[in-house]
């Protein structure tokens, strides 16, 4: 679009419908230059996928060198998307009756794999990285 509304002036000046001392000034409006939060918003944006380039490319090697290493159940996970999110195990815990006071303290989950590659929620971790 801007290279239109360049070419447009360019023709316009050509046919003598833009004055010289109107020229760049009307070049300036077409293409306006980006400001410093234009450019920290690249530049972020940029970097974001930069980052996310290289964490796929992590795995990717981690798999590729460490493939015989693994096992199959460790090598297949069953996934779902739910909210444009990708989903690996199960959002509950069901525990004993009279034990959610203990079961508080969790801030993390410990899972399994089953022979089907489904992810199961085995146990709760507290913040010190020990089993409840």
């Amino acid at each position: 679009m801007m290279t239109q509304k360049r070419s447009a002036i360019w023709h316009c000046f050509l046919d003598g419908k833009i004055d010289r001392a109107n020229f760049k000034a009307a070049m300036l409006e077409a293409y306006s230059h980006p400001n410093a939060n234009k450019w920290q918003q690249l530049i972020t944006n940029q970097l974001l996928y930069l980052g996310v380039l290289l964490v796929g490319v992590g795995v990717i090697f981690f798999m590729a060198f460490n493939w015989d290493a693994l096992t199959p159940s460790q090598r297949l996970i069953q996934y779902r998307v739910r909210d444009g999110r990708a989903k690996l195990a199960s959002n509950a815990f069901f525990f004993q009756e009279g034990r959610a006071e203990e079961f508080e303290r969790a801030r993390y989950g410990e899972c399994r794999v089953n022979q089907a590659g489904k992810l199961l929620l085995s146990n709760m971790i507290d913040i010190g990285f020990k089993r409840i």
